[in-house]
């Protein structure tokens, strides 16, 4: 979890660039450490102002608060 990368693309990287492929408005996780990664990636590929990482959580509660 910990390693330096050796060669390639950041893991953050290309997670989000697969992500982003989808053309989401949202991008939701229950891990932590996931999250993070998701907003790395998102301001590394400058669409950090066109999507929004949540907490699974936190997703349920606003679709919840909707109805």
């Amino acid at each position: 979890m910990w390693m330096e990368r050796v060669r390639g693309k950041r893991v953050y990287a290309l997670r989000t660039e697969q992500a982003l492929s989808k053309h989401p408005d949202i991008i939701a996780t229950a891990c932590p450490f996931c999250m993070t990664h998701f907003s790395d990636g998102l301001i590394f590929h400058e669409a950090d102002e066109q999507v929004t990482v949540l907490d699974i959580a936190q997703f349920v509660a606003n679709q919840i608060a909707e109805t």
